[in-house]
C-alpha cells in the first residue's frame, strides 16, 4: 500500500479468505458505518483475504492525516468504505458490482 500507517496507533486487522485468486485487499473503514458492514458482509461473502483499519479507532489528528494521504496519492475523497486494490488502486465507496470487476 502507498499509505504509509507507520506510526498511526490503530490495530491493523486480518482476514483469511478462500477465494482462489486473491488480490492485495487493504480496506479503510469506518465501525458504525452501514455501507462499510455491506462492504466486510460482502468481502467475506466471496472469501476474500483483506486487511482493514477502522479510522474512527485513530486519534484525530492521525485521521485527519490519513484522510489527505488518500486524497493526494489516490485522486480521490476520502469516502467509507475506501478500499485499495494491490497497491495501487484506491476505490471511493462501496458499489458490489464495481468490486466485483476490480477484484475478479
Amino acid at each position: 500500500m502507498l499509505i504509509n500507517l507507520e506510526g498511526f496507533s490503530g490495530e491493523i486487522h486480518q482476514v483469511e479468505g478462500t477465494r482462489e485468486k486473491q488480490h492485495e485487499i487493504f480496506l479503510f473503514a469506518i465501525s458504525t458505518c452501514s455501507w462499510c458492514r455491506q462492504a466486510f458482509r460482502w468481502l467475506n461473502d466471496n472469501k476474500f483475504k483483506y486487511s482493514y483499519l477502522f479510522i474512527d479507532d485513530l486519534p484525530l489528528k492521525e485521521r485527519q492525516l490519513l484522510k489527505e494521504q488518500i486524497e493526494t496519492i489516490y485522486k480521490l475523497p476520502p469516502t467509507f468504505p475506501f478500499l485499495i486494490v494491490d497497491r495501487f488502486h484506491g476505490h471511493a465507496g462501496f458499489n458490489p458490482q464495481e468490486w466485483e470487476i476490480i477484484l475478479s
